[in-house]
């Protein structure tokens, strides 16, 4: 779940629990589907024991005007 949903010209912002622990986020992708795109990579770097400084460092790199591709960012980490 996100709170605290934010969209701007230079991207989404947004808090959310990972790894038990609530974090602010901040994409470069503007948009709420970003946010849905995100969690979903969230939940499957959770999934296989990604620590969650990899996780928010993948989120916060990913740049990319196809956002589906999000969850790559969960195969490029494990």
């Amino acid at each position: 779940m996100a709170t605290n949903i934010g969209v701007d010209k230079n991207g989404t912002s947004f808090n959310t629990v990972i790894n038990n622990k609530e974090e602010k986020l901040n994409i470069h992708i503007p948009g709420v589907f970003a946010v849905y795109n995100s969690l979903c990579a969230i939940t499957i770097c959770e999934y296989y024991n990604i620590e969650t400084k990899y996780i928010i460092d993948g989120l916060k790199k990913y740049i990319d005007i196809w956002s589906f591709n999000l969850i790559l960012v969960c195969a490029f980490l494990w």
